[in-house]
């Protein structure tokens, strides 16, 4: 194994490590700099490569869940959105795979929860007019603390997986944060 040992090489600049090499590989493809015997030190060293991301949120709509990523980007926070072509091409799919999805870094998924709960009214704004007005309270509390409950997802599973065909049998119903009371909205 050879790496390019240059630290002003395009290939670290870009991909934050050494670019490795094949033994034949006497130059570097990127600044062509002759490669050095041995793997990358930084590899071998045990430096941070690869790690999970934990979803925070999921969207129904592509465009929605690449909304979200933005703001959390603007937050300092690395995010990325998953699944979202799956949604975008077969959109009757999203009520049973859940949509496109948003993810960040471990270390991150706190704050990204926080900068979303936040920012709750920016999902309230994305829905039909009339749907859910801002202004509803809970019939039993009076509390304004609504949120929207999705309920059917299973149904759709099953019927595309014994139709071929989901119908869409999704319900929305609203919960109240206070007393945990749900209703039809």
């Amino acid at each position: 194994m050879r790496h390019c040992p240059n630290a002003d090489c395009s290939h670290r600049a870009r991909h934050g490590r050494e670019a490795e090499y094949v033994e034949a590989q006497l130059r570097c493809v990127h600044c062509g700099e002759a490669t050095a015997a041995g793997g990358a030190p930084s590899l071998e060293t045990g430096a941070p490569q690869w790690q999970p991301l934990v979803e925070v949120a999921s969207w129904l709509e592509p465009h929605e869940a690449h909304l979200m990523r933005a703001l959390l980007e603007q937050e300092g926070i690395a995010a990325t959105v998953r699944d979202e072509f799956l949604a975008g091409v077969a959109p009757h799919t999203s009520l049973v795979t859940g949509g496109a999805r948003v993810v960040v870094p471990p270390e991150d998924a706190e704050r990204a929860a926080a900068v979303l709960r936040a920012n709750r009214s920016l999902a309230a704004l994305r829905e039909a007019p009339g749907s859910h007005p801002l202004d509803e309270r809970c019939p039993r509390c009076g509390s304004a603390s609504l949120e929207r409950e999705r309920r059917g997802r299973m149904g759709a599973l099953w019927t595309t997986l014994l139709l071929g065909v989901p119908l869409l049998l999704a319900r929305e119903r609203l919960r109240c944060q206070a007393c945990d009371y749900r209703y039809s909205g």
